[in-house]
């Protein structure tokens, strides 16, 4: 474990007053620390692996060799029940620096187990008989790597004994192959799995350095047996481990968001080539796990661009109807699944804020309310009231039938990360920062916002809204109907460092009736455009590219190659504030990482036909 968490912690040995009994104590803390994030993240280790496992089994179960899948998949569940007692065990009894030490051997044991056992079921699977059931299990295979990137990096050991035996039997099996050309297919493999590592290593070391933070002060660390110091210092320990998750958010962020947007595009790509009602289910269920994962990653980008004030704010007067009818539309099953039912009153009310800023306030309470009523209903309604001090208001209100808030929760909920009813942090009720969306966009807005709530009756939101004029109603509202058609035959220049994005994105725009270039950097997309006569009708560029350039950049290259103005994207997985500043201050829309296909394809259509 110290190779992995505890060097450089401390003073070095050549320094004075080195002390090794104190630098070995600083390692185990830390140890402790990376195990707990470890096991926050175990629940959805071990099911969900079983879930995805199942699932191929049940697809494969007549494909492969029925005996050893067989005893695998039984394999796999009796490691996970026996993974699920060792987590309840541990979560009943702490980690601590006294048993520390015997707990690592366990978590490693298990990940080379489970890598191995996805390792067997890989080198089953893979057949050179059958492509497409070799082509899937690769995607899964190379889908779960970039899970445990996320999720297991946090002890690197237990990463490297997980994704190994799991991708490199398969790898073999390529290399086995009659055809030579699938032998590359094994290499492939492998580098992938060396770029995996490589980033692990990185969003380690952000872990590490944010752990770190925590003991910087060493006077707090010598006097962390007393119990008086350890208060004395608590809030400055609470700010540094702050300014450690947004340093680790924005340097994980850029690396675990590449291989996401580049699985989101190929996964619709995919979908479009699949007919086969099994291997369809399979894609779309990939497609929910990518778009899971791609929630939670929004979350964080809302946070970090309202704190990087590059929100644009879009005032405009509009009927509040159309916003509850999106609310409806999206929510309405939902509730269903819950046995709850959703009351949207109808509204003649116009308001004057920002449409799109106001839905997305109104989906955060009302995924909220879903999510903490067990019965009842969820009741949306707005009605125009007078107020002394401001004047007419309309009052939009979302009410439960929940759990409710206690008094002293009250302004606590509002806060990154709380779940008041979700103390064992089930992924399934997300990352505890809707209602922290919610409190930044409503002061961004300047609408009044309220909440009443009793404790098992139910909780009340309420927001104070100016009162919009009919007269005013902007009539050039975009519509969403675009025909699929209307992107054939334009020309599309992608640049972009990493290749597995720009070959997923070719793909995904080909599909689309693209024609694309590809180019890791402005140089090569001038040489390759040097042939053609013909001048491109939209640039998408990665902001961050090789060599400390910018995607910004490479587009003016372009456009003074042409000597004019071309439509251009900037496509980017940065979350830093800087960064998304810097963007903002250039003016180029922009699109994050992992992006929805349908959200390019309007954005496509908006650039090619000028509605930018």
């Amino acid at each position: 474990m110290n190779d992995t968490g505890a060097a450089g912690i401390g003073p070095k040995s050549s320094d004075t007053g080195a002390n090794p009994p104190v630098q070995s104590a600083q390692a185990r803390l830390i140890s402790v620390q990376q195990i707990e994030l470890l096991l926050g993240h175990m629940p959805l280790i071990i099911w969900g692996s079983l879930l995805v496992y199942f699932i191929l089994y049940l697809w494969l179960v007549d494909r492969a060799d029925s005996s050893i899948i067989n005893w695998t998949l039984g394999l796999m569940i009796v490691l996970s029940i026996a993974r699920t007692a060792v987590l309840v065990a541990y979560i009943k009894k702490k980690t601590t620096v006294d048993n520390v030490k015997s707990r690592l051997p366990v978590l490693y044991t298990f990940s080379v187990l489970a890598g191995t056992l996805w390792g067997v079921f890989g080198y089953v699977s893979v057949s050179e008989s059958d492509l497409i059931v070799s082509v899937i299990v690769i995607m899964v295979l190379t889908g779960m790597v970039a899970s445990a990137t996320a999720s297991l990096s946090v002890l690197l050991p237990a990463f490297a004994l997980y994704v190994l035996p799991s991708m490199l039997p398969a790898a073999y099996k390529f290399t086995t192959f009659s055809e030579p050309k699938y032998f590359w297919i094994g290499v492939l493999i492998c580098i992938y799995l060396i770029a995996s590592i490589h980033f692990a290593r990185g969003i380690n070391k952000s872990i590490i350095n944010g752990i770190k933070l925590r003991f910087e002060n060493l006077k707090l660390v010598d006097s962390l047996t007393e119990q008086k110091a350890r208060a004395e210092k608590a809030q400055a320990d609470a700010e540094h481990s702050n300014h450690a998750k947004s340093r680790f958010l924005a340097a994980a962020s850029h690396d675990l968001r590449q291989p996401l947007h580049a699985l989101r595009l190929l996964t619709a790509t995919l979908d479009v080539n699949t007919s086969n009602e099994k291997q369809k289910h399979i894609v779309s269920r990939m497609d929910h796990s990518v778009k899971s994962l791609e929630g939670l990653f929004d979350s964080l980008l809302d946070i970090s661009r309202l704190d990087a004030g590059t929100v644009k704010v879009e005032i405009e007067h509009f009927n509040l109807q159309s916003v509850l009818d999106a609310i409806g539309n999206a929510f309405a099953d939902v509730a269903l699944e819950q046995h709850l039912e959703l009351k949207v009153e109808p509204s003649d009310h116009i308001v004057r804020t920002d449409r799109m800023l106001l839905e997305r306030v109104l989906m955060n309470l009302t995924s909220n309310a879903i999510r903490y009523s067990n019965s009842g209903s969820i009741t949306i309604k707005s009605e125009l009231v007078d107020i002394q001090q401001t004047g007419p208001r309309i009052v939009l209100s979302v009410t439960d039938t929940g759990v409710g808030i206690a008094d002293k929760d009250r302004e606590r909920i509002f806060d990154e990360f709380v779940q008041l009813e979700n103390p064992e942090r089930d992924r399934s009720k997300g990352l505890g920062l809707g209602l922290s969306i919610v409190r930044r966009i409503t002061d961004l807005l300047e609408i009044d916002l309220g909440l009443e709530s009793r404790p098992g009756t139910g909780t009340t939101v309420t927001l104070l809204l100016p009162v919009g004029e009919i007269e005013s109603i902007s009539s050039n509202r975009d519509t969403h109907a675009i025909i699929r058609d209307s992107l054939e035959d334009i020309l599309v220049v992608i640049i972009d460092d990493e290749e597995d994005v720009r070959v997923a994105l070719r793909g995904l725009l080909e599909e689309w009736g693209c024609h694309v270039l590809n180019a890791s950097g402005a140089d090569e997309a001038k040489e390759k455009l040097a042939d053609l006569e013909t001048v491109p009708d939209v640039i998408i560029a990665d902001y961050r590219l090789r060599a400390h350039t910018l995607g910004t950049d490479a587009i003016d290259s372009l456009h003074e190659f042409y000597n004019q103005s071309i439509p251009a994207l900037i496509v980017t997985g940065d979350v830093a504030q800087d960064r998304l500043s810097e963007i903002n201050a250039r003016g180029f829309p922009v699109l994050h990482k992992p992006c929805e296909p349908g959200i390019l394809y309007s954005y496509l259509y908006r650039l090619t036909n000028k509605l930018y």
